[in-house]
Formats: C-alpha cells, structure tokens, sequence
C-alpha cells in the first residue's frame, strides 16, 4: 500500500475500501478465495462490514493479512485500520432497562410453584410405579437342566477276564515293536492360539508455525479439516495410511513425521497444495505425493 494512503481511507466504511482496492487492482474475489484459502462468505463479509458473521478477531486479523497478500496492500496497515474501524462501530452495550413509569412483571405466584412441584412429585411417582409393576410380573426363564451323565458301556467279557495264557505271554525276540508315528511339526497346541500379528504403526505428524498460516488437512482419505494457526503454535495429527497437507505459508512451517523432519518442496508462491505424506517416507523409501502450488 502506497504511504500516505491511511488518510484516504473512510473509517466509517472499511468494507468498501477493501473492495475498492481490489477493483482498481483487477483482481476477482473468486481469485482471492482460491489464493488464500478463505471461505466467500467470509470475503463477501469482509467487504460488507458484517463484522458480526465473521469468527473471533484474531481469525478476522489473519482474514485480512491474506486478503491483503492477494491484493497487494500492506498487511500490517490493514490490520490497523481495522482495529480503528471496529470499535467506532460497535456501539456501547446497554443495560436492558425497562421504561420510566414502567413495572416489571411479577414474578411467579407461590401457588404456580406449588403445582409446578407437585407435578413434578406426580411424574416421579408414576415412574416408581411403572418400574415396580414391571419388575413384580416380569417373565424369570427357569434355569436350563443339567445334563444327565451318560451310562458307561459294558465291557466285554473278553475285555474283563483276559485269559490267564494271554497275561503270561511274552513278545518273541525278533518280533519289532512299531514305533508311535511322530507329532506333526508346526501344529499349535491345543488350547494356545497362534500369536497375533503386530499392530501397524500410525504416523504421528507434527507442524510448528513459526508465523500465521492457513492449513487445510485430509487424514485418511476422508476426516478434513481447515483453520488458521498463529505463528507459534502447533497442531499433533494421527492417521494409519496417509496425511494430506495443504498449506497458506509454507516456508513458516515445519513439518516432523514420527520425530523426524520432512522437508517440504520449494515452490515459486509460498502456498503448497495436496502434500502427501505416508508410511513410505517411515523407511525412506519413497517421496510423498507431488504437491502442487499457485
């Protein structure tokens, strides 16, 4: 923004500065939206002076430093003159009081509480008798029958007096015994169950924001996220497969992909769209995704 410029700026207005300074620019508010990320409806409130639509100051602050970086305009001079504007249009809160001359309703009746009280009572009650009518004549199944122990067979004769030349038989010399055939190799035990193969490791992605930044992010495919983050802060994300990172300011982001940093690829604008991010870089085997930057 051009020095000099504060005094031409209406103060009552600073909707239509801004819209007037991207006209004379020649730059769409579609191209902005697109560019930094932020929603139409906030532009268009933006430009409309509906401060009231818009999320909480500090999110307002970071609106107009993209919007300015989109336009052209000095982004710590427009966040000036929106702190100058807004308060000269809010007006003063006023306590609610009612007219002079004025009463103010009476407050319930004590016989209004007591028959809020006593319907109340009368709820309850019906709900003790509701419960003890149905615990009285509920249906108890009986419990299932033990199963009666199955008769042993008999043996057979043979079986119970073996002959008294059979006991004393001996095996001949050159008879061979015939060996029991081997356990099979490799067959689990019975009563172990064969061991569970070990959970696949998450990526544990961390972004420090050195400065503000609008970051978008797509975990898995399908949870999406968006927000503005503050230069300082940090933003802890888990996902199995992937992680999809789109960000406003990339060079004011660093990015740690299970304790160890990713770097991020060089663009011509500051802003990287579709950073892929999966358990090909945990073996170093592989780059993430192409992004792609405007």
């Amino acid at each position: 923004m051009e020095s000099g410029s504060s005094s031409a700026v209406p103060f009552n207005s600073l909707g239509t500065w801004l819209r007037t300074q991207r006209e004379a620019r020649g730059v769409s508010l579609a191209a902005v939206a697109e560019s930094s990320k932020i929603s139409t409806r906030y532009l268009e409130a933006l430009e409309g002076d509906r401060f009231d639509a818009l999320p909480a100051p500090v999110f307002v602050r970071g609106f107009l430093r993209e919007y300015a970086r989109v336009v052209g305009l000095d982004g710590d001079e427009v966040v000036n003159f929106y702190l100058l504007v807004v308060p000269a249009r809010t007006p003063p809160s006023m306590a609610d009081k009612p007219p002079a001359g004025e009463r103010k309703p009476a407050g319930p009746s004590w016989l209004g509480y007591g028959l809020l009280v006593g319907a109340i009572l009368a709820i309850f009650l019906g709900i003790a008798g509701a419960i003890s009518f149905w615990a009285k004549h509920r249906t108890v199944p009986p419990p299932p029958a033990a199963a009666a122990p199955r008769p042993e067979p008999p043996r057979a004769a043979a079986e119970q007096e073996p002959a008294a030349g059979a006991a004393m038989q001996q095996p001949s010399v050159g008879a061979a015994a015939t060996p029991a055939p081997p356990a099979a190799t490799g067959a689990a035990a019975p009563g172990f169950a064969a061991p569970a193969a070990p959970p696949a490791e998450l990526l544990q992605v961390v972004l420090e924001f050195q400065q503000d930044c609008w970051v978008e992010v797509v975990i898995d495919g399908r949870r999406r996220s968006s927000e503005l983050k503050a230069g300082g802060e940090t933003l802890a994300l888990e996902a199995k497969d992937s992680v999809l990172l789109t960000l406003g300011n990339a060079p004011a982001v660093r990015v740690e992909l299970n304790g160890r940093a990713v770097p991020l690829p060089v663009q011509d604008t500051r802003v990287i769209r579709d950073f892929r991010i999966d358990r090909a870089l945990l073996g170093g085997s592989g780059n993430p995704g192409a992004p792609t930057g405007t």
